[in-house]
């Protein structure tokens, strides 16, 4: 299954790519679907500065996580790819996996353009309903564009993140 997004970003290129691409371990400063990240202990094995993350989905104890393992970086245009597979999750989770290939534009010098394609393997289930995860799944990216775009335009996370942020200090 194949999703395509684009967002319009009101920044210069240099800096989009700094926060999505050269600091992307702390993916969770402003992405509210993801409670804790951190960088793979591994060597990178492209030009990346780190060679993925640990994402936590929630914030329970040995909860589910998505594992992102970069797979392509060229900074000079822009250009990373990166693979995720999840860890902990329910059977039920129709993804085996998402290769995810992210482009920078530049648009202007205070404006860029941000392309998100995604090509996720589905689970047998998955592909039954298939129209249905299509839907879920291309929300979930709706969000996380929108959240990156807010955090980059207003150098603070998203109020849904401000949220998410206040619930995991009560809850700790």
């Amino acid at each position: 299954m194949k999703i395509h997004k684009e967002i319009t970003i009101h920044a210069n290129a240099d800096k989009v790519w700094s926060i999505f691409a050269d600091d992307f371990h702390n993916v969770s400063n402003w992405l509210t679907q993801i409670s804790a990240s951190k960088a793979l202990e591994h060597q990178a094995i492209t030009d990346a500065p780190v060679s993925g993350r640990i994402c936590d989905i929630t914030s329970k104890p040995n909860g589910p996580q998505a594992i992102e393992k970069i797979t392509y970086y060229n900074a000079n245009n822009y250009h990373f790819e990166f693979e995720v597979t999840f860890n902990n999750t329910p059977s039920a989770l129709p993804v085996v996996k998402n290769h995810v290939k992210v482009k920078i534009d530049i648009i202007d010098l205070n404006t860029s353009r941000l392309t998100w394609d995604s090509d996720i393997t589905l689970k047998f289930l998955g592909k039954l309903i298939s129209p249905l995860v299509k839907i879920g799944i291309s929300k979930s990216f709706d969000e996380l564009l929108d959240d990156f775009q807010y955090f980059v335009e207003n150098d603070t996370p998203h109020p849904r993140k401000l949220v998410q942020l206040e619930k995991n200090k009560l809850s700790a």
